[in-house]
């Protein structure tokens, strides 16, 4: 299912004490039986502990890493792969394609926040199983594309583009 980045990756999150997820179009694609063209893992912990593991991942890989404080993500370029580690988030918009306000969140939370049902499955990979809240696998099967929520394309615009 990975090739060895991507084990390598999964390998040095697993050397912490934390509850991560692959998430959202690599997923997606996996179930599809197609190659991702990144990688998106989500973990349950706070803002300081994302930026200290992000910061340790970098060098237990010897990478370099992009860090955005505001939305606790980090991005990886490794022999190729895009890779991000993001905390699991809610975000609340105070006004219409406005920069969220972000909150530490559960997977439940960081999945509900997302765009469309088939971007909000989970794969747990310690147990290896899809966690899948939203139905996202039926409308991967029935090739159907379902907007998650009323608010998804007042809160964010750019959401249009990716259909």
């Amino acid at each position: 299912m990975f090739n060895d980045t991507i084990k390598s990756f999964i390998e040095v999150l697993m050397q912490y004490d934390i509850n991560f997820y692959l998430v959202g179009g690599a997923v997606r694609d996996i179930i599809i039986g197609i190659k991702p063209i990144d990688y998106d893992f989500v973990a349950q912990i706070n803002r300081d502990k994302h930026f200290e593991i992000s910061k340790s991942i970098s060098q237990k890989l010897n990478c370099e890493f992009i860090y955005n404080k505001h939305y606790c993500t980090s991005k990886f370029i490794l022999e190729g792969e895009d890779i991000d580690f993001v905390m699991a988030r809610k975000e609340t918009y105070k006004e219409i394609a406005s920069i969220p306000l972000i909150e530490e969140g559960t997977l439940y939370d960081d999945l509900k926040r997302r765009d469309f049902t088939i971007n909000t499955i989970a794969y747990n990979i310690t147990e290896k199983i899809f966690i899948d809240n939203f139905d996202g696998i039926k409308d991967i099967k029935n090739k159907t594309i379902t907007v998650l929520h009323s608010k998804s394309f007042r809160d964010d615009p750019t959401r249009f583009l990716e259909v």
